[in-house]
């Protein structure tokens, strides 16, 4: 976090640890501890925390992943984020040519059952039919994890994710905008 932090000091994020208990309330038959861990780093904020993008590491039985997304983005943001799409392709083809050139990351997110529609047709029809978005990197167990090398890998990554989020930072903004002005 400390690197990201050196290196991107105006985006003015914190990091976020998730807890290995349950809430001893909400156990519903499941034990007391969680099967994965996870940080965030993501901007404090008056909205919930899934409505805006992070960056994100995770450990998990299987393996660990990274990457950046949006969880839980309000309908009203990802509508807007449609329309956006559709009336300026060019903002976001650059990044989804340049996520379909490489293979370490993938567009990973519930889609809605139907199409959306206007669905645009090409690279962006990927990304049009969304409820959220994750862009990440999923690993199973290897010697990376155990090493330095994560650390270099993850950097390097969030790196390359970081004009996806300064994207949906400012796709959120805009709804939020619209959203006022109603």
């Amino acid at each position: 976090f400390k690197l990201m932090e050196l290196k991107y000091p105006e985006l003015d994020v914190r990091l976020h640890v998730s807890r290995i208990y349950r809430d001893a309330r909400r156990l519903f038959g499941r034990g007391p501890y969680k099967d994965h861990l996870w940080f965030s780093i993501r901007k404090p904020t008056s909205t919930h925390w899934t409505e805006r993008p992070v960056f994100w590491f995770e450990i998990r039985p299987e393996g660990y992943g990274y990457g950046m997304g949006m969880w839980m983005a309000k309908p009203f943001t990802m509508e807007c984020y449609r329309k956006e799409i559709l009336e300026h392709p060019e903002r976001l083809m650059p990044l989804a040519e340049a996520l379909a050139a490489q293979d370490v990351f993938v567009l990973d997110a519930p889609e809605y059952k139907r199409p959306k529609e206007g669905t645009p047709d090409g690279l962006l029809a990927k990304w049009y039919n969304r409820k959220g978005f994750s862009i990440s990197c999923e690993r199973g167990w290897d010697k990376t994890l155990e090493s330095r090398q994560i650390v270099d890998d993850m950097l390097k990554g969030y790196e390359f994710l970081m004009p996806y989020y300064h994207y949906f930072m400012e796709m959120c903004d805009l709804a939020r905008m619209k959203e006022f002005m109603k």
